[in-house]
């Protein structure tokens, strides 16, 4: 047997007691291994190598103890290629030279280099490693930078350069963003917005959606596929904002000129929080379309509406911010884009700064109070997608190129990403009511290929079916661009090679070997639901807390009953009722203090096994679920429960498929198979088996959802108790 064509890249492996890397072989031989890229730190010895080998050893930073003998030890002077390493404190190689060693302190701050660490730019081309540890693309300098992260240096507003977002005195996944010196910072791992407004020195039409410059562009777009189709659709469109974006293109069509400029006349200034603030925003950027083709009076009449419609906002405001945030959320960032639109009017300075105050404190409930997830992650990421707030950043960036579009959207694609499926779906659970593709439209390199992943993972490419305006064909004329990844192989962004993911703060964990669309994958969470309530009194108080789904196989086996259910009925999540109720539960509407009561406590994250911990308060009783990931590969939920008195425990699950209920043993078996009958695609006759130990009642039951096709089965296993530990 012979070992070869291994490439080991990317890593960090820290203070082992021996060696970050042995490679051994006996009466064999060890080929064409790379080990490219890597940080090695703190050991007695980064690399040894003894028998028959051929490596090369490049970008690598090895940083060994002062007492180590050898930093590489080639023991049986093997085949070693070595070059562009970096080396602290010296060089000590043994039977090796490094064409290129510089031998420096790394500057390094969690693995991570810091602005003016000699790893910068230091390195070799290698077209094995195209991208660093986090995903960023390769090289984001002059060269390559030595070790596992690229550097980035992207210059703020005021001409400084940012450095690495530290929280907790750990250093942020640099997709998760980057601190500008004056302009944001890191709160509590969240971010804090700038407030100044930021307005051009002369009022400038179309610069919102798109800017002029842009229209060349799309008009050669438009001659080729998809982009063709898409165009047929949209100058067929009686859309007010497609029939002046059609105009723009083929300023022949004077009709659709008129039909766009009739709408904003004709038409009052839509509710700012209708369709979460995107009607309002659809009139804005039909305004901003059409304004040079108005006259002084049209101009003004629809000037005088937004103006209305601004003032009355502000002048009518609560005066706590937050008390209903959900729909400030809609109307300070529509009516923030209305602002945009007329910032030659001597009050958009303050209108601005009053939008920009009420984003700023949303954005910090969301970003720094709960881990990015003030609403759970459902409606964290949905929102910045399908509300008004992607439009407001867009705009805010083309007419005034402000910054807070980086500082904004970097934690919520970054989660985005995180959460999503294997499939390129986003998880169906708590109020995420349909099985339907994440956010998959806007191409954009600072991003790092967040949401390209999620196109190419799409079957369906870049639309996503929920219905929102904002996937229709006219933002994938402007936005999509399928030329970015040309150089690819197969024209496609890579996946990055990322694990488990624990966000403590939202009570959320997401268990996945990793993003492939083979991974295993499970969601478990979303801490205090019943104070994420959108308003009081609505069905958002929903008996969740810990539930979970799974995914493998390519299939979505047990699924939750996804929120058409519509209600908080303990029976319709994956967890344990007591005597028939769920967790404790609060009034819908209340702030989320996730330090007071927390839900999520103790996590493990390995190479060979991920963990973590709910513990969940109920009316008599106390649960505590225990979930292990053991080889990255299958699934042990432990339930353990503390009562003083009697109760019945409900274990309830849901699987998809058709189910099998075996009682002829000792031990209850049900068995979901994914055939024809199952609710989600592919149907491929995959299976999970449940052992409900001891033998228990076992209740099966039925739902079929709403406005689906098939229907979720699932099992209550049921037992009564008077222990007060069990």
């Amino acid at each position: 047997n012979k070992l070869k064509d291994i490439t080991i890249k990317n890593n960090i492996i820290a203070n082992n007691f021996l060696h970050a890397i042995e490679l051994k072989c006996w009466g064999t031989s060890i080929d064409n291994v790379k080990i490219y890229n890597n940080v090695l730190h703190g050991q007695a010895g980064a690399i040894f190598i003894q028998g028959n080998a051929n490596v090369k050893i490049k970008n690598n930073i090895i940083n060994v103890s002062k007492f180590a003998r050898y930093a590489i030890n080639n023991y049986d002077n093997a085949v070693v290629e070595l070059s562009h390493n970096l080396y602290w404190p010296e060089l000590k190689l043994n039977n090796a030279k490094d064409s290129n060693a510089i031998i420096a302190n790394p500057l390094l701050s969690n693995f991570y280099p810091l602005p003016g660490s000699p790893a910068i730019d230091a390195g070799i081309t290698l077209q094995d490693v195209k991208y660093d540890k986090a995903g960023i693309r390769r090289p984001q300098g002059k060269a390559y930078d030595i070790g596992a992260y690229e550097y980035i240096a992207e210059l703020c507003l005021d001409g400084k350069i940012t450095k690495p977002c530290l929280c907790e005195g750990k250093l942020r996944n640099p997709n998760e963003g980057y601190c500008c010196l004056n302009k944001f910072k890191t709160t509590s791992c969240g971010i804090t917005i700038d407030t100044t407004p930021v307005l051009p020195e002369k009022e400038i039409h179309p610069s919102l959606l798109l800017k002029q410059e842009d229209i060349p562009k799309i008009r050669e777009r438009i001659k080729r596929e998809p982009y063709k189709t898409w165009w047929e659709q949209v100058k067929n469109s009686d859309n007010p904002l497609e029939s002046a974006f059609t105009y723009l293109i083929d300023p022949s069509r004077t009709d659709k000129l008129q039909a766009a400029v009739d709408y904003i006349i004709n038409s009052p200034f839509p509710d700012p929080n209708e369709a979460r603030g995107s009607k309002a925003t659809q009139y804005v950027f039909t305004y901003d379309m059409v304004q040079p083709y108005l006259t002084l009076e049209q101009d003004n009449t629809v000037r005088a509406k937004m103006a209305q419609a601004i003032e009355s906002y502000i002048t009518s405001k609560a005066n706590d911010p937050l008390s209903n945030w959900y729909y400030e959320w809609s109307k300070a960032f529509s009516l923030g884009t209305a602002t945009l639109a007329m910032s030659n009017d001597p009050r958009a300075k303050d209108w601005l700064a009053f939008m920009l105050y009420i984003i700023k404190i949303t954005v910090e409930s969301f970003t720094s109070a709960d881990g990015l997830h003030s609403t759970g992650m459902n409606y964290a990421n949905t929102w910045f997608v399908e509300g008004p707030i992607f439009d407001f950043l867009l705009a805010y960036r083309n007419c005034c190129n402000s910054d807070t579009w980086e500082s904004f959207a970097h934690p919520f694609i970054s989660n985005s990403l995180k959460e999503i499926m294997p499939d390129g779906h986003m998880p169906p659970k708590n109020d995420a009511n349909v099985y339907s593709p994440l956010f998959s439209l806007f191409i954009d390199p600072k991003w790092n290929d967040a949401l390209e992943l999620m196109w190419v993972r799409n079957n369906i490419g870049p639309n996503s079916p929920w219905g929102w305006y904002r996937t229709t064909p006219l933002r994938r004329l402007i936005w999509w661009d399928d030329t970015l990844y040309i150089d690819l192989p197969g024209g496609q962004p890579p996946v990055p090679d990322w694990g488990s993911f624990f966000f403590k703060e939202a009570g959320v964990t997401i268990f996945r070997s990793g993003m492939d669309k083979d991974a295993t994958y499970m969601w478990i969470g979303d801490s205090n639901p019943a104070e994420r309530g959108i308003g009081k009194g609505t069905p958002h108080n929903q008996a969740e807390g810990y539930h979970f789904i799974i995914y493998a196989n390519r299939h979505l086996i047990v699924p939750d009953d996804l929120w058409h259910i519509n209600g908080p009925w303990t029976y319709t999540h994956n967890i344990i009722a007591v005597d028939g109720k769920g967790p404790e539960m609060g009034r819908g509407g209340q702030y989320v203090n996730p330090s007071k009561n927390p839900i999520l406590h103790n996590t493990i994250d390995t190479d060979f096994a991920d963990a973590v911990e709910y513990k969940i308060n109920y009316a008599g009783a106390n649960i505590s679920r225990t979930i292990t990931f053991p080889g990255h590969e299958y699934f042990v939920v432990y339930d353990d429960i503390k009562s003083t008195s009697t109760h019945k425990y409900d274990w309830n699950l849901y699987g998809d498929g058709t189910r099998v209920v075996d009682t002829s043993s000792e031990i209850n078996k049900v068995t979901w198979i994914a055939d024809e009958n199952a609710l989600f695609k592919p149907r491929n006759n995959s299976t999970i088996t449940a052992y409900i130990i001891p033998k228990t009642q076992i209740n099966p039951y039925q739902f079929t959802t709403e406005g689906l096709p098939g229907s979720l089965l699932a099992i209550s296993a049921t037992q009564q108790t008077d222990n007060t530990y069990y």
